[in-house]
């Protein structure tokens, strides 16, 4: 074997392989069949998984404004946490909410392709996330509807 048939692996320098991951990403989907049956991660997500990021990132901040709302007008927060949080200070309530819904809004995008309980994807969780919002916004628009019909 010669000197110049011997490569080096393109992978071993990982500081390289980092750096290039920040504009080259290029796995968008399952290369080989073997993955199917094994979690991956990719680097390219569909653009209506952002939409649905926002999606659930807005309805996350129209929840809160619902929810302030509601407390002014005479409503209990029954969640010991966020009543905590409420106490202290609503810019601490509205922070923490949204932190707490961007981490796991990333989480479950980063982990879109990988199955749970042998049934449930990632995906699933984004639309689980979804529905789970927009049921709570609903409720909340009803209990506003209700308060503007019964001012205190």
């Amino acid at each position: 074997m010669t000197t110049s048939s011997i490569r080096t692996d393109r992978r071993s320098n990982t500081f390289r392989t980092a750096i290039n991951s920040l504009y080259r990403n290029r796995r968008a989907s399952i290369r080989r069949s073997t993955d199917i049956a094994t979690n991956v991660y990719f680097d390219k997500h569909e653009p209506w998984f952002a939409y649905l990021a926002l999606g659930i990132i807005l309805m996350s901040i129209a929840d809160a404004y619902f929810t302030l709302y509601i407390l002014e007008r005479g409503g209990e927060e029954l969640g010991p946490f966020v009543n905590y949080l409420i106490q202290q200070s609503e810019i601490l309530f509205f922070v923490i909410k949204h932190f707490i819904t961007a981490i796991a809004v990333l989480f479950v995008l980063m982990h879109k392709n990988f199955i749970i309980f042998k049934y449930f994807s990632g995906y699933h969780g984004l639309y689980l996330m979804l529905v789970s919002y927009v049921i709570l916004i609903t409720y909340e628009f009803s209990i506003l509807i209700i308060l503007s019909f019964y001012p205190n």
